[in-house]
């Protein structure tokens, strides 16, 4: 058993991968009551998060990303454009900041998946388990 410490870390930047890659595991067949539930208490739990995410993150580009004279943000070549070189310094470094927390904190119930649950998950590929990797826990120890 892994305690709290070696567990991965749930970044607010990859929420949204976690949430497909679960969401595939879930519509896998699985029998287990209790694995099912945990899936989609955890996702359920994930989304509130994630549209938190969403919204500090929607704050931080109506703070700093220049706006056109609708109030649009400006964008041009698939970035967003700024009104000075701090206003883009501030915007990057605040950005990171709040996509590198880590949400574990905020959320109160999260099913860690063992390897010996998955394991004989009919149709289960190796590209969904990566999507949602921080939720897995090795109890099986595989080499």
């Amino acid at each position: 058993n892994q305690n709290i410490a070696t567990l991965h870390k749930i970044l607010n930047i990859n929420l949204k991968r976690i949430i497909i890659g679960l969401s595939e595991i879930g519509g896998l067949d699985i029998d287990d009551f209790n694995f099912n539930f945990g899936i989609t208490r955890t996702i359920a739990n994930l989304n509130l998060v994630d549209k938190a995410y969403s919204k500090q993150l929607s704050l931080l580009q109506k703070k700093y990303v220049k706006k056109d004279e609708s109030g649009n943000l400006c964008v041009e070549n698939n970035r967003f454009l700024f009104n000075s070189e701090t206003d883009k310094q501030k915007y990057f470094a605040e950005n990171e900041k709040l996509n590198e927390t880590a949400a574990d904190e905020e959320i109160t119930k999260i099913y860690r998946i063992k390897t010996s649950q998955l394991q004989n998950v009919k149709g289960l590929k190796a590209s969904t388990m990566a999507k949602c990797y921080e939720l897995i826990i090795d109890d099986i120890g595989i080499q």
